[in-house]
Order: structure tokens, then sequence, then C-alpha cells
């Protein structure tokens, strides 16, 4: 009777111990699917350099639907990841061609939904100061300077990078700019960079370089406001 027992208990912590080892691998499955996105950003699925021949077979529309990131990894990316993600945006060099490319980057804001989302991250100021803090150690050339440029001149305009981290960028882009060779690429944008935020937020300029007017009051408005009429076709607004 003792033995039966003892085998009926031995059975019975068996098949506890199976069911615990199966909730344990279905909960860290779960966690697999639904918690940090692994790499150190999103690889877009279709990109001239990946995928030329399906990229030329796509009207800009098509295109630009195709690198939205999908819904389920968007929350999944940690602030850095999805900073260096828009970094990568294949549609990043339209804003080049506008009038200014401030105001092409609210165009392409408009119809991304991976800066709609960095613009909304509560950590995204800190995140964008502790980059351009790395940068003065080693420069990250997986990243265009152009492109880092423009992200964080908009991202200080529109007011989403506190003032520490302004400070902080400028100090950064400054050593960077000593660190790099006066006719190389890194000298001359992270010295526009530095020389871009004064001037927009009304302060001198070195005085090595010559000195250029504030950005006058309420530019962004209007900047805002020729955004859209830019980003609707000229079709629809003849069609008003």
């Amino acid at each position: 009777m003792k033995k039966q027992t003892k085998r009926l208990l031995c059975l019975t912590f068996g098949l506890i111990f199976l069911f615990a080892a199966g909730l344990a691998i279905v909960s860290f499955a779960a966690g697999n699917d639904n918690g940090a996105y692994p790499g150190d950003r999103y690889e877009y699925p279709i990109t001239p350099q990946k995928t030329p021949e399906r990229w030329r077979e796509m009207d800009h529309g098509e295109a630009v639907l195709a690198c939205e990131i999908p819904a389920d990894v968007l929350p999944r990316l940690s602030t850095k990841q999805l900073l260096l993600t828009c970094f990568d945006y294949p549609h990043f060099g339209d804003c080049y061609f506008y009038f200014g490319d401030l105001i092409g980057f609210e165009v392409i804001k408009i119809h991304f939904n991976g800066l709609q989302e960095l613009w909304e991250r509560e950590d995204f100021s800190s995140v964008l100061a502790a980059y351009f803090e790395e940068q003065t150690d080693q420069i990250d050339r997986s990243v265009q300077p152009n492109h880092l440029s423009t992200l964080t001149r908009a991202a200080i305009l529109d007011g989403k990078i506190a003032e520490r981290d302004v400070q902080t960028i400028l100090a950064a882009s400054g050593t960077i700019a000593e660190k790099s060779e006066t006719d190389s690429k890194e000298y001359r944008v992270f010295s526009s960079l530095v020389n871009g935020i004064q001037r927009s937020r009304g302060q001198e300029e070195p005085p090595d370089d010559p000195p250029g007017p504030p950005a006058p009051d309420g530019w962004r408005s209007s900047a805002i406001s020729a955004t859209r009429k830019s980003s609707t076709p000229a079709s629809s607004r003849r069609g008003r």
C-alpha cells in the first residue's frame, strides 16, 4: 500500500513539474513575440539597394506604403532602435527636394509612422542626446550625417528636445567638427548643425562664421502651412 502511495505521489509531482515547465515555455515564447525587437534597428523589406527591381516596379505611393513599419513591430522597437530605423528610412532623401529640408521633413513625417511614433516617445530627447555623445568617440558610419542633422533641427524646432539635451547636442557636434578634417562631410554637416541650431534660437554664431539673421517670428507655422499645401496633389487643389 505504501509503495503504491509513493508511486502515486511521484506520478503526481512529475505531472505537476511537466505542467509548470510547459507554462514556462509558453510564457517564454510569448515574451519573444511581444518583447524587445531583435537587432539594432528594423530592416525594411523593400529598399532601392536590397530589392532594386521590385522598387522600380512600384510608384512612389506604393513605395511609401511598403516602408511603413508593421503595427506589431512598432511598439517593440526601443527608442534607440526607432531612431536608427528613421535614419534608414528609404524616403528620407525626399525632404531635400523641397524648398527647404525642414519643410520636406514635415512632409515625409506626415506619411511615415516611424517618425510619428518617434516624435511621441517620452525618452526621444535623452536618447537623441546620448546618440550624439556616442559619436564623439566614434562616428556611426551607418547613418547619413545629413539625415541626422535634418531630424535633429526639426525636433529642436518642434520643441521635442529638452534644453539640457540641446546643449549636449551642441557640445557633441562641436567636438565632432573639431575632430574631423576641415574638408570632410562630417565637418561640414556638424559645424553647420551647430550654426543652424544657434540661428534658429536667435543666438550668436561663432566669430569665425559670418552671423546669420535669427529665424523670423512665426516662420514655423508658415512652414507647416506650406508643407500642407505642397503635400496636397495639384489636381486636388485645382478641384477645390
